[in-house]
């Protein structure tokens, strides 16, 4: 009988203890919502705390929202609409984080006071800290994306034109005109050609002393691609291996933009041109970046007794970009914040 008489004054003693113990403030404030957004509040309890939450909007506005959360998403308090309340109790049954998240649907602002406490289930957790503190997780994704990439580049010589064309005298009598027209087509996906224009026995002796020296040369392009050699190493490389001559009869020439320029040209019109020259022979390199299409040579003979014999060389350079599909290793790194009771 004793016995169960001490028992009893513990149980007493131990349950009036517990009901003396005070509402300890976790915090009280002030603060505004802004129009159609939220705020939100984190606070860690004890296993056996009692939640004790009073909200008041100042203005007496209505509120669209206020929640009590348990991480992460059990909902144990929920009011809608609401202007305030007082003293509203949650029970905690676990050691664990609270979320308390207000949400304003109205486009104005709300100004909302706030206090929340908690009673302690007991007196050796009645200084039990609260404050949330946040950690910063990344995670590593790895995967695999197919990517275009160029695998090589295809390079090619075309030979466009090799003429002889013949060009009269420029004496009203011999009743034929002292112009000629040379036309030639640019492949496409051309990028540059490069021409050689000579007259008569002395031009065909320039391009045949340019050949040799290229022949005896260390250049890299040697046997590989006869006969036009000099004109491959200066559409590829810009290396001239010829040497200009005065010595001989002469031909005035014109690169036309054009066919109306072509016609002109013949006519005696004006005409648009991008390049001429007056010589015995001459060479050159011009860049065409995929500029494909047909184009003109207009050459003009101003000796008025004798006719001449124009050799016109072109070799255009080709490129092609092949492209193929290759497995590229990639990460992406997301990050998330997360609350964490000490």
């Amino acid at each position: 009988m004793k016995s169960i008489i001490i028992c009893f004054f513990i149980s007493v003693l131990s349950i009036e203890s517990f009901s003396q113990l005070q509402p300890v403030d976790i915090t009280e404030r002030t603060f505004k919502i802004a129009g159609m957004s939220s705020e939100e509040l984190y606070f860690g309890f004890q296993e056996g705390d009692q939640i004790v939450f009073t909200f008041l909007e100042i203005d007496n506005k209505p509120l669209k929202e206020v929640e009590i959360i348990e991480m992460p998403s059990s909902s144990k308090y929920m009011e809608y609409e609401t202007r305030g309340f007082s003293n509203k109790t949650v029970n905690v049954s676990k050691k664990s984080i609270y979320k308390f998240p207000f949400y304003n649907s109205a486009i104005s602002g709300r100004v909302c006071k706030i206090k929340i406490q908690r009673i302690p289930s007991s007196e050796e957790f009645k200084n039990f800290n609260t404050n949330v503190i946040w950690k910063t997780l990344y995670d590593t994704v790895h995967y695999i994306v197919q990517e275009r990439y160029l695998f090589k580049i295809d390079t090619t010589l075309v030979n466009v034109c090799d003429q002889m064309a013949s060009v009269h005298s420029s004496t009203v009598m011999s009743g034929t005109p002292s112009r000629n027209i040379v036309d030639f087509i640019l492949p496409a996906n051309t990028i540059s050609f490069s021409y050689y224009i000579g007259v008569d026995e002395a031009g065909k002796k320039a391009y045949d002393e340019a050949n040799q020296k290229f022949l005896n040369s260390t250049s890299q392009h040697v046997g590989k691609i006869p006969p036009y050699g000099p004109l491959v190493a200066l559409a590829l490389d810009g290396a001239s291996f010829f040497t200009s001559t005065a010595i001989g009869e002469n031909v005035k020439y014109h690169f036309l933009s054009d066919y109306n320029s072509a016609q002109n040209f013949m006519y005696g019109l004006s005409f648009f041109q991008y390049k001429q020259g007056d010589v015995v022979s001459d060479q050159g390199r011009l860049s065409f970046p995929n500029q494909a299409g047909r184009y003109y040579i207009g050459l003009y003979n101003d000796n008025i007794k004798q006719g001449i014999n124009v050799n016109v060389k072109i070799i255009a350079v080709t490129v092609v970009n092949i492209y193929s599909t290759r497995d590229v290793a990639k990460y992406k790194v997301t990050s998330k914040d997360i609350a964490y009771h000490e």
